[in-house]
């Protein structure tokens, strides 16, 4: 295992563009100017927009970019809002050389399932409908936060498709049940849902401080408009999600580790929700390197976006061999 750091590149641009949003009037909708903007950057990265519709689930999800030999990435996102907005940066990044996947995950974005199944393994099934849509028999998977423990279980279902793996703030099998109830000790709540998903103004800022080290400063007006626009969907199922999560955790933790592959473990060191000792253990775990980038909370791909690239294209690039 190799510990590494990186400094911290520039700010995410989406941020920047949806601080812009915020002078031109408190009257515009600062969600829809950023989301469009957002729509743009995808277009320009060449990815579709598409949507999958098999065995009663619906997967509205990205696919475009380079046609190349390169393996094909699956970027899979954490709660928050729909993919689109967790993954500009290293979209415009990847799709330059390589096919990108951006999906959004069940009970996100136009993403569900007929059989209301909230586990990480019916997130799994899911993901293996779209890879086989889409004839794919090898890809490189990304995960952040939650968006990480489903590509850990992929990856043990799935031991000869997923080539290689990294792991953003996601602890996978290096994380309990008594470090769950730590978790909701460090935020005064009894479920993790009651912070990720947020119900008011103040519950939108826990989530830009969570995420970022110096979080932008918004205003109470697009708070509210954030809380709508971004978390006013489906949010009952979104607490489903995690109560699935917390109830099979033993089950989880006691699983086999998925086969040995060329796996990274990305950490912002000053991340509240996952504290950096769960990623050194699960890169321990795992084999992995690990990259851990200062002066970044739980959202290093958006707050240091170039940093972050440095590390994950460098290790998506390098021959496995």
């Amino acid at each position: 295992m190799r510990r590494a750091a990186m400094t911290p590149g520039h700010a995410s641009r989406w941020v920047a563009s949806a601080l812009l949003g915020l002078v031109i009037t408190s009257g515009c909708n600062v969600v829809r100017m950023t989301e469009r903007h957002l729509e743009h950057r995808y277009d320009r990265a060449q990815l579709d927009a598409k949507r999958l519709t098999k065995d009663g689930v619906t997967l509205a999800y990205q696919d475009g970019g380079a046609v190349s030999q390169a393996t094909p990435v699956l970027l899979l996102h954490g709660f928050g809002a729909s993919a689109i907005w967790q993954w500009p940066d290293q979209v415009e990044a990847l799709a330059k050389t390589r096919r990108v996947i951006v999906p959004d995950l069940l009970w996100f974005g136009a993403s569900s399932s007929d059989t209301r199944d909230f586990s990480l393994d019916a997130q799994v099934h899911a993901m293996q409908l779209l890879l086989d849509e889409l004839e794919l028999p090898a890809v490189d998977v990304v995960g952040v936060s939650y968006g990480g423990l489903v590509a850990h279980e992929l990856a043990l279902v799935e031991p000869e498709r997923v080539r290689k793996m990294a792991f953003v703030d996601s602890p996978g099998r290096a994380f309990s049940l008594d470090e769950y109830r730590a978790l909701c000790d460090r935020f005064e709540v009894d479920s993790a849902a009651e912070f990720l998903i947020p119900t008011d103004e103040d519950g939108v800022q826990v989530l830009l401080d969570l995420a970022y080290q110096r979080p932008p400063k918004v205003p109470a007006w697009a708070k509210r408009q954030i809380l709508t626009g971004l978390y006013g969907d489906r949010p009952q199922e979104k607490a489903a999600l995690v109560d699935a999560l917390v109830d099979n955790i033993d089950d989880l933790t006691s699983r086999p580790l998925p086969a040995p592959r060329p796996t990274l473990v990305l950490w912002g060191q000053n991340d509240p929700v996952f504290p950096l000792a769960a990623g050194q253990r699960l890169a321990k775990m795992l084999d992995a390197e690990l990259v851990v980038l200062p002066d970044a909370r739980h959202a290093p791909n958006m707050e240091h976006p170039k940093a972050f690239n440095q590390a994950l294209i460098g290790f998506l690039d390098r021959d496995p061999s």
